[in-house]
């Protein structure tokens, strides 16, 4: 627990210096970069929603989450909700299986052989593969029942959550620990 709030402090520390950064570059900005301020803006709203999430179960939120931003009519949700449960349902099967991984890793950490690294560091490049290739099959999926925008709004907010799911499981790893 100690090192999950310290690579969330770290998170915290370089995503707030990422806002800051921006936000001085604005502040120091002509003053004819309106566009540029609201894009400051919403880096800043996202950074601490993120900061927020992290601190929660995203898995079970996720659908709430993504109900909200895609905003679908009746008609849309009938067609999109039935694939994004299937979706989730092989998801959810990846997430466990890099799970385990990175749990088997964290409990060999320090016995490690150079076998088995290797083989849960492809363990590791396959799960990012199957985890593309799921992404590929349901963008499509998506797309054709959707169309394009709301397939591009529902790929950005599956990538961020699931970012963040990711990092929630990385949180057992023992990083910088002998």
């Amino acid at each position: 627990m100690k090192l999950l709030r310290f690579w969330l402090t770290i998170l915290a520390f370089f995503a707030c210096a990422v806002v800051l950064t921006h936000w001085l570059a604005q502040s120091q900005a002509s003053p004819g970069q309106d566009t540029q301020t609201q894009a400051t803006d919403t880096q800043k709203t996202n950074v601490k929603e993120y900061i927020e999430l992290l601190g929660s179960d995203v898995q079970q939120e996720k659908a709430q989450i993504m109900g909200a931003v895609l905003r679908l009519n009746k008609e849309e949700a009938e067609k999109f909700w039935p694939i994004y449960d299937e979706y989730e349902a092989e998801l959810a099967k990846l997430n466990q299986q890099r799970a385990q991984n990175v749990q088997e890793y964290a409990r060999s950490y320090s016995q490690l052989s150079d076998e088995r690294a290797n083989e849960l560091v492809k363990a590791e490049l396959d799960s990012m593969k199957q985890r593309t290739e799921l992404a590929n099959k349901y963008h499509e999926r998506v797309k054709a029942s959707l169309g394009p925008v709301n397939a591009a709004r529902f790929f950005e907010v599956d990538g961020q959550l699931n970012s963040i799911i990711d990092l929630q499981i990385d949180s057992s790893l023992p990083l910088g620990q002998e």
